[in-house]
């Protein structure tokens, strides 16, 4: 059972690509200096050598998908516009995205505890900007979700650490983009009390994280939706409060859901979960186990006792089933009806784009049928 260590960093819940750094550690600067020193480009992977050029697009609305694991030829690359790599970098990618004229971006994790060394930032940005350079990829994408504040003036050197960023890669080449990923509101989700408006300001658009929103459960410790529209809209509201654009948000959605083991649950509506504690409140969507959409159908299809169901309030689909046990178990997930509903949602509010959580969750070569559905609902944004 996850606990509050698997949300203090991707390493557990995304699996990080193989850069990611231990956080506070100096032994990873020292080993940053001697790599910095050796550091020397790779050759052009592609057979055609201008694939390896920066990708030339802006102004285009985003398509922003995150990879892991496998490959990426079972795209659709004809709406793909970036792709951000989180697994081990295979070269290649390179030469299928381009091609396609996507960008293709690597992951930024920097340590917090590091924030304050102006000597260890200056390092770090000169390995990122050698990495984004010496592989021919178009930039990279921050994805920091420790807690920071405004109070202690960690946010504001957050925010100095990605202006920083992007003024090192804009040096390097203009064509270089900068993203980062947020919570779903800026209103301190998970302690994380950002200076919002500045990094927008300091990013090309904010890739904003609209699934996880039981991180931090309130109200009745039960399950329910993972990626809820009415809570899209007031996050959605909330950056604009701002003065943050629309053309700033990407609205991240997951391919993913949450399987909840309930607690001596007395109908087949209500899940009561085990409160699992994080960061200060005392119940949260940990209780649950993470599972891909197409594992999750799969389930519904072969296990449910209720069927599927369908939340009108949360636009969500759910349903029941009981395990080996006899233990009743509840799921919220996402499918191509609710993929739509948000897809729609993020059109009407003239966001910058789309993105999810995880593209290699939708399988072509097992899952034909239910992948292309996928990938359609969230292609309704651009019609």
């Amino acid at each position: 059972l996850r606990t509050q260590n698997w949300r203090e960093t991707k390493a557990a819940r995304r699996l990080t690509h193989t850069k990611t750094m231990v956080r506070g550690s100096n032994i990873f600067f020292f080993l940053l200096v001697c790599a910095i020193a050796s550091a020397t480009p790779i050759p052009c992977p592609c057979d055609d050598q201008s694939l390896c050029k920066p990708i030339n697009a802006t102004d285009r609305p985003e398509f922003f998908i995150f990879h892991l694991f496998g490959g990426v030829q079972d795209f659709d690359w004809s709406m793909v516009t970036t792709i951000a790599i989180f697994g081990t970098f295979d070269p290649t990618v390179v030469c299928v995205a381009h091609k396609a004229n996507a960008r293709v971006v690597l992951s930024a994790i920097y340590p917090v505890a590091q924030l304050s060394n102006a000597t260890n930032r200056a390092l770090w940005i000169k390995d990122q900007v050698s990495q984004v350079v010496d592989n021919h990829v178009d930039g990279l994408n921050f994805d920091v979700e420790s807690v920071l504040n405004t109070t202690s003036g960690s946010a504001q050197l957050f925010t100095q650490l990605v202006q920083e960023t992007r003024n090192a890669l804009h040096q390097a080449s203009p064509l270089y983009q900068l993203t980062l990923d947020v919570a779903w509101s800026p209103k301190c989700i998970d302690l994380r009390c950002y200076d919002y408006k500045g990094l927008a300001d300091a990013t090309d658009f904010l890739v904003v994280m609209d699934y996880d929103m039981r991180s931090q459960i309130y109200g009745p410790c039960i399950a329910s939706a993972n990626s809820p529209p009415p809570l899209i809209q007031q996050g959605i509201n909330d950056f604009k409060a701002l003065g943050i654009p629309t053309s700033k948000l990407v609205m991240g959605l997951p391919w993913y859901g949450y399987d909840y083991p309930c607690v001596n649950p007395t109908n087949a509506t209500i899940c009561p979960i085990k409160e699992v504690p994080f960061r200060g409140v005392n119940c949260s969507d940990a209780a649950g186990t993470q599972k891909s959409v197409l594992t999750l159908m799969a389930l519904a299809n072969s296990s449910s006792s209720t069927g599927l169901q369908w939340d009108d309030i949360l636009s969500s689909p759910w349903f029941n089933y009981k395990d080996t046990n006899g233990d009743m178990h509840q799921v919220w997930f996402d499918n191509p009806k609710s993929i739509g509903i948000k897809a729609d949602l993020a059109k009407h509010n003239a966001l910058r784009g789309m993105s999810m959580w995880l593209a290699d969750y939708g399988n072509f070569l097992t899952h034909p049928g239910f992948s292309k559905e996928m990938w359609e609902a969230m292609e309704l944004f651009f019609k």
